[in-house]
C-alpha cells in the first residue's frame, strides 16, 4: 500500500514550535541539564535506529529527494521562514534544489521523532535537540551556500565578514559565545525617544523592546554574515 504524502514544511514547523514550547516554556535560554538532554538522545537515537522504523523514513526521504532532482517536488519554506527569502532560492534550480533537500531532510527527521515510542517528555526534548542540529545545518549557515551572504560579501568588498567575525569574537568573549539579540551600546543621546520610537518601529520592534521575529535568533542573518 502507497504510503500517504505529508505536508513537509507545515508538520516540521508544528513539531519544532511544540517542542521549544515543551522544553524552554517561554525562554530558550534558561538552563538546561546536559546530561538529561544526551540521555534523552541516546534512548531516542536508539528506538529510531529499528531497521523497520529507520528504512521507511529513509525511503520516504528517498522518495522526495527523487521528486526534487525531478523538478517535481512540492517542497517549500513556510511563509515566516526568512532565511530563503532571497529570489535566488527560487530563480536557480541549484539552489531550490539545495533548499528543498534540506527542508526535506529536516521534516523527515521530524517524522522520525515522532514515530519513536517514548513518552511526550522525551520526545520534545529530542524535537528541541533535532531543530537545534538541523537549524545549524542550514544552508544559509555557510557562505558558499547563501546568496545572499554572498551578494552581500561583493558589495562590501568583504567588509561584512570581517563585521562579522568582530560580532563572533566578541560574543565569545563578552556574552559566552551566544549571539547577541540587542545592541549593548548606549543610545546617542542627541535623540530623542520619539526618534527611537520611530526606529524601532522601523525595524519591527515594539515599545516595549520585544521583537516581532522568532525569539531565537538566526545565526545566518546580521551577526556573521553582518
Amino acid at each position: 500500500m502507497a504510503e500517504p504524502r505529508r505536508s513537509n514544511t507545515s508538520f516540521r514547523d508544528q513539531a519544532a514550535e511544540q517542542a521549544l514550547g515543551a522544553v524552554l516554556g517561554a525562554n530558550p535560554f534558561v538552563r538546561l541539564d546536559p546530561t538529561e538532554l544526551l540521555m534523552t538522545a541516546g534512548r531516542v537515537g536508539m528506538a529510531a535506529a529499528r531497521p523497520g522504523l529507520l528504512a521507511r523514513h529513509v525511503r520516504l526521504l528517498g522518495r522526495e529527494l527523487a521528486a526534487i532532482a525531478a523538478g517535481r517536488s512540492e517542497v517549500r519554506p513556510h511563509r515566516g521562514d526568512r532565511r530563503f527569502s532571497d529570489a535566488t532560492w527560487t530563480e536557480m534550480p541549484l539552489y531550490r534544489g539545495l533548499m528543498q533537500a534540506y527542508l526535506a531532510a529536516s521534516s523527515e527527521v521530524q517524522h522520525l521523532i515522532a514515530d519513536v515510542p517514548v513518552n511526550d517528555r522525551e520526545q520534545a526534548r529530542a524535537r528541541f535537540l533535532a531543530t537545534i542540529v538541523t537549524e545549524a545545518l542550514a544552508p544559509t549557515n555557510l557562505l558558499a551556500t547563501n546568496p545572499a551572504a554572498l551578494k552581500r560579501t561583493f558589495e562590501t568588498g568583504g567588509a561584512n565578514l570581517a563585521r562579522g567575525v568582530r560580532n563572533w569574537v566578541g560574543d565569545l568573549l563578552h556574552n559566552g559565545g551566544m549571539p547577541r539579540q540587542v545592541d549593548a551600546r548606549p543610545f546617542d543621546d542627541g535623540l530623542r525617544n520619539d526618534d527611537l520610537r520611530d526606529a524601532a518601529n522601523g525595524l519591527g520592534c515594539s515599545g516595549h523592546g520585544s521583537t516581532s521575529g522568532p525569539t531565537i535568533p538566526n545565526l545566518s542573518r546580521g551577526r556573521f554574515f553582518a
